[in-house]
């Protein structure tokens, strides 16, 4: 009578998950609800057995982040980002406000303090990505700077034999 179901979870089995659940953030969320049955018994007997456990967040996470900030790049034309850059906007989470349909209904629904608020968040992570890209294109153009003055220095050289 006691016997397991292998297709799904007991109901006790299913309350230890949403414990589990409850500590997790939401890449590894997604992954724990990925799992088949039996890796989910064996991080909730881990769990109830007091025995450390790791819910490993998978790159497909983070392409779908990508995804994300291509297409609000999309949107305002910008799809020539490089790769830093678009770490640079997934971590200061810049158009997170922008682009949530749950953020532009609430800021209408609710408080207008709210959306100047999220509006000033969004800002701010926007002026901090911008000061690291025009930092990044400066060192760049200081690179490119002494490179021209190298080439125009052996110029001189070759000119110089020449003579």
């Amino acid at each position: 009578m006691n016997q397991v179901p292998n297709d799904k979870l007991t109901v006790k089995e299913s309350w230890t998950a949403g414990k589990i659940r409850g500590k997790l953030n939401k890449g590894q969320k997604q992954v724990f609800d990925r799992m088949s049955i039996s890796e989910k018994r064996d991080i909730i007997e881990k769990f109830n057995n007091n025995i450390p456990f790791e819910v490993e967040e998978i790159e497909r996470n983070q392409e779908t982040k990508y995804k994300i900030i291509e297409k609000t790049l999309n949107k305002r034309e910008l799809n020539t980002m490089s790769e830093s850059g678009k770490d640079m906007l997934l971590k200061n989470k810049v158009g997170q406000f922008i682009d949530s349909f749950s953020t532009r209904f609430s800021s209408s629904f609710s408080n207008p303090n709210n959306a100047g608020q999220m509006f000033t968040y969004e800002m701010i992570n926007q002026n901090f990505v911008l000061i690291e890209m025009l930092d990044e294109h400066l060192k760049n153009e200081n690179k490119i700077i002494e490179q021209n003055n190298e080439i125009i220095d052996l110029l001189k050289q070759i000119a110089n034999k020449g003579v």
